[in-house]
């Protein structure tokens, strides 16, 4: 095992101790013992447990833009409400496909460790700056095309509500859409919620 790939089996070890027991509980002696590594090898790629949880967060965001970006590079040449249902497409696909990618990220910003508070709840609104100015765009789009009648910032804070309810159902209720019924609720959303009902 390489350097590179004894570095990410860590991370992957202690991805699930952090998932499944919390940061607190969670011992660089417990990481040594399950991923069959020394202390001193842990410190090397992160010098501390702090370290090594925040090089977690950064790679599995690195992981989401990426992913995101191969996906909406097919978007371009379509309309806006179109992008909006990609998002929300892409969002649901991401998710039922990096479950506990999604409960860990649901976890810490729910619950973030106090030793790790600040970092995690700034990496957070970065996070979310991100997604809200990337949809917020896309919503003025619409808004230019008299398919949204709402305020850029009305639409957008709905939608990304939208978006983390239905992310939530899937999380918590198990809920694994097919592409149906991904289509009907999109629909609904759009025609009622955004199109006509936000005035009035």
């Amino acid at each position: 095992m390489d350097s590179k790939e004894k570095m990410k089996h860590i991370q992957k070890t202690a991805f699930n101790l952090f998932l499944n027991n919390g940061y607190e509980a969670t011992t660089i002696r417990t990481i040594c013992k399950k991923a069959g590594v020394e202390a001193p090898t842990i410190y090397n790629f992160f010098t501390s447990k702090k370290g090594l949880f925040l090089s977690i967060v950064s790679s599995l965001w690195e992981k989401y833009l990426e992913e995101s970006s191969c996906y909406f590079n097919d978007t371009s040449n379509i309309s806006p409400d179109k992008k909006l249902f990609a998002f929300f497409r892409f969002s649901i696909k991401y998710t039922l496909e990096n479950l506990d990618e999604t409960r860990f990220f649901l976890r810490f910003s729910l619950f973030p460790p106090s030793e790790v508070q600040e970092d995690t709840i700034n990496f957070l609104l970065h996070q979310q700056k991100h997604k809200y100015d990337y949809i917020g765009g896309i919503v003025n789009d619409c808004i230019q095309q008299e398919l949204i009648s709402a305020s850029q910032d009305q639409a957008t804070n709905i939608f990304m509500k939208f978006v983390n309810s239905n992310t939530f159902d899937i999380i918590f209720s198990h809920w694994s859409p097919s592409e149906e019924e991904l289509l009907e609720a999109w629909n609904t959303f759009f025609a009622c919620l955004l199109n006509r009902n936000l005035n009035h």
